[in-house]
């Protein structure tokens, strides 16, 4: 919205899942993407990126209920995932670098988190709303995602938090189509932001003070 107040355009915000994010930038549906765009190599191959302008992590939420205050305590457990995004993944190459599990049947290049059952077990969500709802499900007793979106997934009902450990650091960034018109307005804006402190700002604004 900020963005779109600088264009002095009104901003039509549509709604895309993770699997769908760069999809609707390539068909034109949307001009930008900024839902969970990692900063690297490999994605600017493809598309424009703005500088990095936040960084997220990849966290736990678990029900009060559970007892589980630590990853060790998901052993044998299931935990709910998004569709789309590589946190299953991640949170499995964690437990194998704790100890927790042997990781004999990881291979980063067929990973497949529905297929996956050594130590946890995965159940994917099709989208947030689904995600934020299975916490409810008695066999599901953790959510694994972003900690910007387990921090939504927290306030949605009480009873819910996140554990203290994080991993898998992304820096983020608002991606575009090569060679788009927006690309250097959008570097020009997130660089004045970055350095006289609006986007950190933002960050306090939207109850994110603890990733300072």
């Amino acid at each position: 919205r900020r963005l779109a107040n600088e264009l002095g355009v009104v901003v039509d915000f549509v709604n895309v899942t993770l699997s769908g994010r760069y999809t609707f930038l390539d068909r034109g549906k949307v001009d930008m993407s900024i839902y969970d765009i990692p900063y690297s190599e490999e994605i600017a191959r493809n598309y424009d990126l703005s500088p990095p302008y936040f960084t997220d992590y990849t966290s736990l939420l678990v029900k009060n209920s559970s007892n589980v205050r630590d990853l060790s305590d998901l052993i044998g457990k299931r935990v709910g995932v998004m569709k789309g995004s590589n946190s299953a993944e991640e949170f499995v190459r964690m437990m194998i670098i704790r100890g927790d599990i042997s990781g004999r049947s990881y291979n980063p290049h067929k990973f497949d988190e529905r297929y996956w059952h050594e130590g946890v077990e995965f159940v994917v969500c099709k989208n947030f709303a689904e995600f934020n709802s299975i916490l409810a499900d008695d066999d599901v007793v953790a959510l694994c995602h972003d900690k910007t979106q387990l921090i939504a997934a927290q306030n949605f009902e009480p009873g819910r938090s996140i554990l203290d450990e994080d991993f898998a650091h992304k820096n983020l960034s608002i991606a575009t189509r090569k060679g788009s018109s927006l690309t250097p307005f959008i570097k020009e804006c997130i660089n004045k932001w970055m350095a006289d402190g609006t986007i950190k700002e933002m960050i306090y604004q939207n109850g994110l003070t603890d990733y300072d």
